[in-house]
């Protein structure tokens, strides 16, 4: 079990940034972990994580991918 960067509390959230592009993302926890890039953090810290100023946060926690439409072939 993941435990979160910042308490003992199991990881709920992953967190990972990008200096280029001054943005951070949060995104659900997944078999993807990566401990070289991601930060697991439990709810509560995934709940009030903010970037540093001037960054964008991407909170894809909980988004469904939109499957694309299947086109009509007839």
């Amino acid at each position: 079990m993941k435990r979160c960067a910042k308490c003992p509390d199991p990881a709920g959230a992953l967190m990972w940034f990008s200096y280029r592009e001054r943005t951070a993302w949060l995104r659900d926890l997944d078999a993807s972990f990566d401990r070289f890039v991601d930060y697991p953090l439990c709810r509560t810290h995934g709940d009030r994580f903010a970037p540093p100023s001037g960054w964008r946060l991407n909170d894809d926690r909980g988004v469904v991918p939109t499957p694309h439409p299947v086109a009509n072939v007839a």
